[in-house]
């Protein structure tokens, strides 16, 4: 072979590599850490919801769940944000670009609580959690999100048992935040008004829209947590309790190879998903 051919093809190696990396890359911007309990995972176009056992990546419209007892964090790797996911919560990634460095998250129901770290963005929309009376979003800032939903057809409200330790009830149709570093910003749906929140405020957005900062039934009482609180899929002040009242034990560790997600990510519509496991 020419040297001339030598370099063509060392240098369509080197771009095929690339371009390998990059879709390998592609599918594992969210990781999925189950730390206690019940974890389950929903792909998108699918109705099966599958259980973590450590680790799994997730892709843009895919869902995850966890049990009454349960927690798990997500790790949104571009974006440098951790995620504490409580018990009986339900999120969808609504989106995730690298390119953009955005991401949205879905809360169906439940709590989540957010931190970014690194230099704050100076985009702020480039981070979202969207519940379905709100839309939060935030530069550099830690917060907890909490909603339950509307009961319907005599069934209960979902999300009640993800009360974040110390928070008042969060009534039926509601979602209530608490910001303890940064700035979060607040958008109502139904009316599109929003509202810029600062460290130590609260705020309750009811099922019409209207928003209320620092309402006098949810007084802000936490601090901003340590890092392992984070880590550890902590929503509330302290360790989240498990059933009958006991500390929840140290959490598992993630798997070196969590499981990629499947290809069938594209095109097909959002699932119809069931109630969350118990």
């Amino acid at each position: 072979m020419t040297p001339r051919g030598v370099l063509t093809l060392a240098l369509a190696l080197t771009l095929t590599g690339m371009a390998g990396r990059a879709l390998a890359e592609a599918g594992r911007d969210a990781l999925l850490t189950r730390q206690q309990g019940s974890v389950e995972i929903c792909r998108q176009g699918s109705n099966t919801w599958v259980p973590v056992i450590a680790s799994r990546y997730l892709a843009s419209g895919d869902s995850g769940q966890t049990g009454r007892a349960a927690r798990a964090q997500v790790r949104l790797q571009f974006r440098d944000v951790l995620l504490a996911v409580g018990p009986a919560t339900r999120f969808t990634v609504a989106e995730l670009n690298r390119e953009a460095g955005r991401a949205r998250l879905e809360l169906g129901w439940g709590a989540l609580r957010a931190r970014l770290k690194g230099k704050p963005s100076k985009a702020s929309d480039n981070y979202q959690i969207l519940t379905p009376n709100a839309v939060l979003a935030a530069q550099g800032t830690e917060w907890v999100t909490h909603h339950v939903t509307v009961a319907q057809d005599g069934t209960p409200p979902l999300g009640v048992e993800a009360l974040p330790e110390g928070w008042p009830p969060t009534p039926p149709g509601h979602t209530r935040a608490a910001v303890h570093d940064g700035t979060v910003r607040v958008q109502s749906i139904p009316t599109g008004a929003v509202q810029l929140l600062k460290p130590r405020s609260t705020v309750d957005i009811g099922p019409e829209g209207l928003i209320v900062v620092n309402p006098p039934d949810f007084p802000y009482h936490a601090e901003p947590s340590k890092a392992r609180a984070i880590q550890r899929g902590t929503t509330g002040q302290g360790e989240l309790q498990g059933e009958g009242g006991e500390a929840l034990g140290n959490p598992s560790q993630p798997s070196a190879h969590p499981t990629s997600p499947s290809e069938s990510h594209s095109n097909p519509p959002p699932p119809s998903l069931p109630p969350p496991s118990p």
